[in-house]
């Protein structure tokens, strides 16, 4: 499967085995070849009834997942947030960068702004929620988020806006 999420190429490699049997460590080792093969970021081998201990132990420091039909859309779904959060972080960084050599007079509002959101952003990936993020910061007005979806487009927002004044595509 060939996708983009925030701007990169990635591609998966998704194996479904629906038997009534586990799956062995066999099948995985295939699929860790396919995926160097084609030049993969990941592979997913996806059962209906599990995975022998041989195939757990082998996928252990491999771009591998294990999953059942159940978990996957919540694997999935914790992958694109992942991805949103570090898109979040390199724009952040792309535009600390910008700013600081900038030649015109630095704006420590939009230095600060960035310095925060950062901070936003490290604390969404260990998970410390609910997050409090700036919803006005000059007239210091906060909000409370819960979940990254809302906290990407808070922040997202926000970026646009510094992106814009500084040009920054």
């Amino acid at each position: 499967v060939e996708f983009t999420t925030f701007g990169y190429k990635t591609i998966w490699a998704i194996e479904c085995k629906y038997w009534n049997t586990n799956v062995t460590k066999e099948k995985m080792l295939v699929l860790q070849q396919i995926i160097d093969d084609i030049g993969a970021d990941k592979g997913v081998l996806i059962s209906k009834k599990g995975f022998q201990s041989g195939a757990i132990r082998a996928v252990k420091k491999t771009n591998i997942i294990l999953t059942n039909y159940e978990d996957l859309w919540s694997y999935i779904n914790e992958e694109i947030n992942l991805g949103a959060l570090d898109n979040l972080s390199r724009r952040i960084a792309k535009l600390q960068t910008v700013i600081f050599d900038s030649k015109r007079q630095r704006n420590y509002t939009d230095i600060g702004e960035l310095a925060i959101l950062e901070f936003k952003v490290k604390d969404a990936i260990s998970g410390k929620w609910p997050i409090t993020v700036p919803a006005d910061i000059e007239e210091e007005i906060f909000e409370k988020v819960n979940d990254p979806a809302m906290l990407y487009q808070y922040i997202d927002k926000i970026l646009i806006g510094i992106e814009s004044k500084y040009k920054v595509v």
